[in-house]
């Protein structure tokens, strides 16, 4: 009786064997699908960080192409500010100029209308010659007084 007893034992505890057995072949079996996941999964983290490590590169030439124009217009423009500048120092020359003109012209108008008069006490009033009709525009002069400074 005490051996069919412990046989009982012994198969009980072999069924309890095959069926732990079982369910590590199911965990295991589960495990290993899960496994072609996670090596699919680190196949396409690869090929995404391949692709960012060219998209880097290609990014990185296309700043310094950018860099390089972007100095070469700033030159560009530099000299253009300067060209500016003299041209804008030239036309307030110019400007000064006519004001300094038109400034002394009626002074000058004057100092001739008294020496006139100084000479010829008796000659008949002071007569100005009759404006003609220029064919250059004031504004014209202008441009020509400006080119002329330059």
């Amino acid at each position: 009786m005490l051996e069919m007893a412990l046989q009982v034992v012994l198969v009980v505890l072999l069924l309890a064997a095959i069926g732990w057995s079982a369910l590590l072949h199911r965990r295991l079996a589960t495990l290993r699908r899960g496994g072609d996941g996670i090596g699919q999964f680190v196949s396409d983290l690869m090929t995404a960080t391949g692709r960012a490590e060219t998209a880097i590169r290609e990014m990185r030439a296309m700043a310094e192409g950018l860099g390089r124009h972007w100095q070469r217009q700033r030159g560009e423009a530099e000299a253009l500010a300067g060209e500016l500048r003299q041209l804008v120092t030239a036309a307030e020359d110019g400007v000064r100029a006519l004001r300094e003109a038109t400034v002394l012209a009626p002074a000058a108008a004057e100092t001739f209308r008294q020496h006139a008069t100084r000479q010829s006490v008796a000659a008949s009033p002071l007569e100005w010659p009759e404006r003609t009709q220029d064919p250059v525009s004031p504004h014209e002069r202008i441009r020509q007084a400006i080119r002329d400074l330059r």
